[in-house]
C-alpha cells in the first residue's frame, strides 16, 4: 500500500466529434493513454464535463456550446469521477441531459452535480481508496439550470443545500472534495 492517495482535479473537460475519427485510427487504448497521460498513476481523477454526451441539435443559443461525441464514456475508466454541474450540461436539452446520464450509467461511471430532480442532483459521489471513503460535491452556479423536486438539472450552489449536503457528507466520507463551477462568461 502507497503512503497516501492521489486526487487528480481536471477542470473543464470536452472533447470534440473528431475524437470518434481518431480512436478509429488509433483505437481506444491509444487515444484514452494520450488523452489522459498527465493523470496516469493517479487514483482518482474529478472532471468536469463541460457539454452533454449526445448526438442531440443544440437547444440554446449562446458564444459557445459544447457536446461531447458518444464514445467519450469509452475513454474513461473506473478511476473517474464526472462532474455535471456546468453551464453547458444542458446545450441540448433536457434530452441531452438525460443521454448524458445514460451513457455514463451504461458504462458504470459515477458523476455528481445534476439529475432528474434536485434530490438527485445534490447528490455526492462516494468512492473508496484505500480504505478512505472519498466524498465529491459537485454543485453550479444557481443561474446554471438548477434542478428543482420535478425538474431535472443540476445542483444549484446555494448555501442552504451546500451545507446540508456537507454536513450530511461528513458522516459518511474521511475526505471531502467540493467542485463548484461559477461566475458569468465574458463579465469581469
Amino acid at each position: 500500500m502507497k503512503d497516501g492517495i492521489s486526487i487528480a482535479c481536471l477542470g473543464d473537460v470536452t472533447l470534440d466529434a473528431e475524437l470518434g475519427n481518431q480512436v478509429a485510427q488509433a483505437g481506444i487504448e491509444a487515444i484514452a493513454e494520450k488523452l489522459w497521460s498527465p493523470v496516469a498513476g493517479t487514483d482518482l481523477v474529478l472532471l468536469n464535463l463541460e457539454g452533454p454526451i449526445t448526438e442531440r441539435p443544440f437547444s440554446v443559443e449562446r458564444r459557445y456550446n459544447f457536446r461531447n461525441p458518444p464514445i467519450l464514456p469509452q475513454l474513461l475508466d473506473p478511476r473517474f469521477c464526472v462532474g455535471l454541474a456546468n453551464n453547458h450540461v444542458q446545450d441540448c436539452g433536457e434530452a441531452g441531459l438525460q443521454d448524458t446520464l445514460d451513457a455514463l450509467r451504461v458504462k458504470g461511471l459515477v458523476y455528481a452535480g445534476a439529475g432528474h430532480n434536485l434530490p438527485e442532483a445534490c447528490l455526492p459521489i462516494i468512492r473508496e481508496v484505500q480504505g478512505l471513503r472519498i466524498g465529491i460535491l459537485c454543485a453550479a452556479d444557481p443561474r446554471f439550470h438548477p434542478a428543482a423536486d420535478s425538474l431535472p438539472g443540476t445542483f444549484p450552489a446555494r448555501p442552504d443545500l451546500l451545507q446540508s449536503s456537507l454536513r450530511d457528507l461528513r458522516k459518511r466520507a474521511d475526505v471531502i472534495v467540493v467542485s463548484i463551477h461559477m461566475g458569468m462568461e465574458f463579465l469581469p
